[in-house]
Parts: structure tokens; C-alpha cells; sequence
């Protein structure tokens, strides 16, 4: 039950984090010349 509690409450942290790493999957297409692939690699990965 406790791990299920945990994996409850990421999904509140998580809404919080997810908006924040799409501006920055955005930015660096935009500014840095990322392929989407590769910020998609990226965004995945964190």
C-alpha cells in the first residue's frame, strides 16, 4: 500500500514539473536548433 501511496502522489508533483519541461523542450527547438526528435529524446529522458 505504501508504494501505491507513493506512485499517488508523484502524479500531483508531476503535473507540476511536466508544463515546465515542455517551455523547456520548446526553447531549446526554438534557440538552441534542436531537432524535435532530439528534444523529444530529451524530454523523455528527464
Amino acid at each position: 500500500q505504501s508504494i501505491f501511496a507513493k506512485v499517488a502522489n508523484l502524479k500531483y508533483e508531476m503535473d507540476e514539473i511536466v508544463p515546465e519541461l515542455k517551455k523547456e523542450a520548446n526553447y531549446r527547438v526554438a534557440r538552441l536548433g534542436y531537432t524535435e526528435e532530439k528534444s523529444r529524446q530529451l524530454y523523455n529522458k528527464a
